[in-house]
């Protein structure tokens, strides 16, 4: 780890300078209060969210804090490198990298896909294995960023393909890897106080889950008045039907609301407004995308869950 911080530390020092202020087209008032609220879905939210379980709730969370300072770091460095190699070309009067509070909050969405991929396999690795993956994945992340922001032009307006999609991939990619050398022998065991700690990760998640869509955005895609508009009142309105389409269906398959349902699905609005919520102008249309995907994200975690674990671990 200290080899990799010294690498690190020394690109930094040969290649990242700051942006001059006066050069950004987006205001500090507006991206900072951006980047706190994302700041605190990363440590808070998907930290204690992470701590679900009883045997590693401590790890998570401290495990959700170092890796959120290990994406940055690198995310800054390989997404200069990807944004010289394949959008502006090299220029050898001036290879620096440079960086502004816009920066930080790209490289928490970056943090956001590795939390994704993170709770595939949390509790079977340590400090160094993780570290590997997280190397692999904010390196992998990137690719797939400028293909398709950049070369795609993808209207990825909350990072739905970038973000949720390359995550969860990558998380099951990751699970079946370490499934050929380390099988696992149970499934995470919880109890009172560590559902309650996860589901007050939820929580954070779920209020802050705007603000993550409205960043990502607000930076890359949606500079229209209107469409920020978009983005903010369709996720907060299809949050609102993931989470009472969650209770209702996880009543209706376990005859009680079941916590797991309850930590996963409720926010899965937020998640698919990602993809389209700079799309839809009808309200109706939130609602309904909504509390559909509350269903389908309730039923696959009682269903399609169990086969995922006995088959990829």
């Amino acid at each position: 780890m200290a080899i990799v911080e010294v690498v690190v530390i020394v690109l930094f020092g040969v290649f990242v300078r700051l942006t001059n202020p006066a050069s950004l087209a987006i205001s500090f008032s507006t991206i900072f209060p951006l980047y706190q609220d994302m700041n605190v879905m990363m440590l808070i939210g998907f930290g204690l969210l992470m701590a679900f379980s009883k045997t590693f709730s401590w790890s998570a969370v401290t495990y959700t804090f170092f890796i959120n300072s290990v994406i940055i770091q690198l995310y800054i460095l390989l997404n200069g490198f990807w944004q010289r190699a394949v959008v502006d070309g090299f220029n050898s009067s001036n290879y620096y990298i440079y960086i502004n509070e816009k920066t930080f909050a790209f490289a928490l969405h970056a943090s956001a896909s590795m939390f994704i991929c993170m709770g595939a396999f949390i509790g079977r690795v340590g400090p160094l294995e993780l570290l590997i993956i997280a190397i692999v994945h904010v390196f992998l992340y990137t690719v797939n960023e400028i293909i398709c922001i950049s070369k795609i032009g993808a209207f990825d307006v909350g990072g739905g393909m970038t973000v949720h999609i390359f995550g969860a991939y990558a998380g099951v990619v990751s699970s079946f890897i370490l499934n050929a050398s380390s099988r696992p022998t149970g499934k995470p065991k919880s109890n009172y106080f560590s559902n309650l700690f996860a589901l007050i990760g939820t929580l954070f998640l779920w209020m802050f889950f705007p603000s993550f869509n409205f960043g990502f955005g607000y930076v890359y895609t949606a500079s229209a008045q209107y469409t920020q508009t978009q983005i903010v009142t369709n996720t907060i309105i299809s949050l609102t039907g993931s989470c009472l389409a969650t209770f209702i269906t996880s009543a209706y398959l376990k005859e009680k609301f079941t916590m797991s349902h309850i930590l996963n699905a409720t926010i899965s609005g937020g998640v698919v407004m990602g993809s389209v919520g700079g799309i839809i102008v009808h309200p109706g249309a939130a609602i309904a995308i909504g509390f559909l995907i509350g269903i389908v994200s309730t039923a696959s975690l009682h269903f399609l869950a169990p086969y995922l674990e006995k088959k990829f671990g």
